[in-house]
């Protein structure tokens, strides 16, 4: 039986201490109250039926369906009948942590930014799923990883993180959408694409323009009316955000991480990033020290 809250914490799930990641395969049959989680997940319909709510959207559910939902965006499950889903809980520093490559897999950037991080505003207009031989070779992928993470010592890091980007990518690679992704989302796809794989390189709007072969005017208003910004600012963003994850997760110098996250003047990144997030980057390094302390 399910105990239903509003809410759920990585402390909860075992391996998350040494893994930053939690697996599971779980059969509903009964109605999920909506809930939010510290974490993000991966949710992937196995088989049964059902009906996902996602901020004030039903999808109702069948086999080979994936949906990427952020920790702060309410969703829920009702009208179930033996519903089998895999839940992959993770800590989201393990895809775009430091050196992290995921980001150059074609797919990844729709999957795990544009569709979880922008569209929750458009009320998920897409709809992304899998093909039967993909489930199957996903299922596999799953099992491999609950198996890893039944030592909970951490003696299977290596396994348990590879693991999991292979099958990251592999659904990256494979997804497709249940309707049809307009020509302009498909821009905005390879346009942050290209802003991703270039964070820490001096590029213009004329570069992002030029790589997805329209006008900077048609990509600064593409930008504008999807996500409320403009190419630049939202490089600025995934820089600051690139950053932020440095300081929490190495040892390099103020200077080294405004360096690479493609800032050349310590000082100015200083400025930006303390009236971003309103902690200058040496107070977000000692807070998560502290924090790291306590738990």
């Amino acid at each position: 039986m399910f105990i239903q809250k509003a809410e759920y914490f990585k402390q909860e799930y075992r391996t998350f201490q040494d893994y930053s990641l939690y697996v599971e395969r779980v059969t509903v049959n009964q109605d999920f109250m909506e809930h939010t989680h510290e974490f993000d997940e991966i949710v992937i319909v196995v088989s049964g039926s059902g009906e996902h709510l996602v901020e004030q959207q039903v999808y109702p559910l069948s086999r080979g369906d994936v949906f990427v939902i952020k920790g702060d965006v309410k969703h829920g499950f009702r009208n179930n009948d033996e519903l089998k889903i895999i839940n992959l809980m993770y800590d989201p520093r393990m895809l775009f942590g430091e050196n992290e490559e995921l980001r150059f897999v074609e797919g990844f950037d729709y999957m795990f930014i544009i569709q979880p991080e922008w569209l929750p505003h458009l009320s998920y207009p897409y709809r992304v799923t899998l093909a039967e031989d993909t489930v199957k070779v996903v299922e596999q992928l799953t099992d491999f990883l609950i198996g890893q993470l039944r030592d909970a010592r951490g003696q299977y890091y290596v396994p348990v993180k590879y693991g999991f980007k292979t099958l990251i990518s592999y659904i990256a690679n494979n997804y497709r959408t249940k309707q049809h992704m307009s020509d302009r989302m498909k821009i905005l796809a390879s346009a942050i694409h290209y802003i991703r794989s270039n964070l820490n390189t001096a590029i213009k709007v004329t570069d992002i323009a030029k790589s997805v072969t329209i006008s900077p005017r048609q990509l600064e208003r593409i930008f504008r009316e999807e996500c409320g910004m403009s190419p630049i600012e939202y490089l600025t963003e995934l820089r600051l955000k690139h950053a932020r994850t440095l300081l929490m997760n190495t040892g390099r110098t103020v200077s080294e991480v405004a360096e690479a996250a493609g800032f050349k003047d310590p000082s100015y990144f200083a400025r930006v990033y303390k009236k971003r997030f309103c902690l200058s980057p040496t107070q977000t390094r000692r807070q998560n020290q502290d924090m790291s302390e306590k738990s």
